[in-house]
């Protein structure tokens, strides 16, 4: 039998010591959403994330700007619509979701 909550617990500890911006429900749904579009090889923008719905637009806006602040995110105008901003995972954070991916990976076969 699978034991889930060992694994859950695992990968808890893991998001606990290398992921300390995740602080709530949002961050994690905002991270999970902006990282999707980057693997698919395209970007995501504040209104897309609104759309989500996610949770209240205000607690979005707020929860996105502080991972701004934070270098979680970067932010950065779209080349051809100067109105649009081009939302990513800050490179570094990319590299701790690979090795969570790893880690992960390495509970599955356990």
């Amino acid at each position: 039998m699978t034991k889930i909550f060992e694994k859950l617990n695992k990968i808890r500890a893991f998001q606990r010591a290398n992921l300390p911006f995740l602080e709530s429900l949002e961050d994690y749904d905002i991270i999970c959403e902006i990282g999707n579009a980057q693997e698919a090889g395209t970007f995501t923008t504040a209104k897309q994330l609104l759309l989500c719905q996610l949770g209240a637009p205000a607690t979005l806006r707020r929860r996105l700007e502080r991972m701004v602040k934070l270098g979680v995110v970067t932010k950065a105008r779209n080349a051809q619509d100067g109105r649009m901003a081009e939302l990513r995972l800050a490179p570094d954070v990319l590299r701790t979701y690979a090795k969570l991916g790893k880690h992960i990976d390495k509970l599955d076969k356990s």
